[in-house]
């Protein structure tokens, strides 16, 4: 949401407050908050919603046809009934959904990059049969997933493509890292496109900054505190050797992979028992499965991305 349709948005609640006086008491209080907090030039609107959400006091929006889904819960395409804008919401009711959602909203109110999908705000609402539920505001992407994108487009992208999708990850990925961000859980589903081609890094539910997970495990890290994908995870991570920056680069390269064939890397093994544990530890001690394939792959990339570099 842009900054005039910010305004717009806090005359709205000012107007409501006076076409209600009953309210004035109340409502004032909001409004004045969100004027102080959300001045135009503020470095991002999740910071303002964290306090006052703009979007969900009022109750100004409508909740749309779901749109996808993680092990939090559903993500529905919602609208602001004032301004017309489109934005999705997370939403999640069970105890281990709400610390995703939680999670994902501590890492982003902090974050302003053209890079990273926006945090909109949060909501805490009850139901009608008493259940309580969160709700996570999102910037809406039109383009869908990476994932999507590239089995509406018969499964691989071009090379051009992905050199200039590696591009823009790479880029939200050193901010990432510059701010301590571990994202933990890189891949093509978890990459957004927007309508002009330009891609933002989402869904932070599995993300850790590495100086507090440090400080929680005695300056160590350790593979119970990370969740992510086994597939697309760093074998150091599988193999509990601990967290680091460099496990977003693997996760890259596997991204890469995806991009270039359409199909998950190492998908050959998917079908291995120990990976129902999030766990790679007797699969990644071995030196003879199958890599030669994945190395072409990789060396042919690792020289196409280099003009990515700036």
């Amino acid at each position: 949401m842009g900054g005039m349709e910010l305004w717009e948005a806090r005359w709205w609640e000012a107007a409501v407050v006076r076409r209600n006086p009953d309210q004035k008491k109340g409502l004032f209080f909001v409004v004045w908050a969100v004027f102080r907090r959300s001045s135009p030039g503020n470095r991002s609107a999740c910071s303002v919603s964290k306090t006052v959400p703009f979007i969900a006091m009022p109750r100004n929006w409508v909740k749309g046809n779901a749109v996808g889904s993680g092990s939090f819960g559903v993500v529905n395409l919602a609208m602001n009934k004032f301004t017309g804008e489109l934005f999705v919401v997370k939403s999640a009711a069970s105890r281990d959904g709400v610390q995703v959602l939680e999670n994902e909203a501590d890492i982003l109110e902090n974050l302003n990059s053209p890079h990273i999908v926006q945090c909109l705000g949060r909501e805490l609402s009850k139901e009608a049969n008493g259940e309580r539920r969160l709700n996570l505001f999102m910037e809406f992407m039109a383009g869908g997933s990476l994932a999507d994108v590239a089995e509406k487009f018969g499964g691989a992208l071009d090379e051009s493509v992905i050199r200039r999708y590696t591009g823009e990850i790479l880029k939200g990925l050193v901010y990432l890292h510059r701010n301590g961000i571990v994202h933990c859980d890189l891949k093509c589903k978890n990459v957004l496109l927007g309508s002009k081609g330009n891609v933002k890094l989402a869904d932070f539910g599995s993300a850790k900054r590495l100086d507090s997970l440090r400080t929680e495990n005695g300056g160590k890290t350790s593979w119970q505190n990370v969740s992510g994908t086994p597939l697309w995870m760093a074998p150091e991570v599988l193999r509990n050797e601990g967290l680091d920056f460099a496990a977003d680069i693997w996760s890259l390269g596997c991204t890469i992979i995806e991009m270039a064939t359409g199909r998950p890397p190492w998908e050959d093994l998917a079908s291995i028992p120990c990976l129902q544990c999030s766990r790679l530890h007797a699969v990644m001690k071995h030196q003879n499965f199958q890599l030669s394939y994945q190395r072409r792959v990789w060396i042919s990339w690792q020289n196409a991305c280099r003009g990515t570099r700036k």
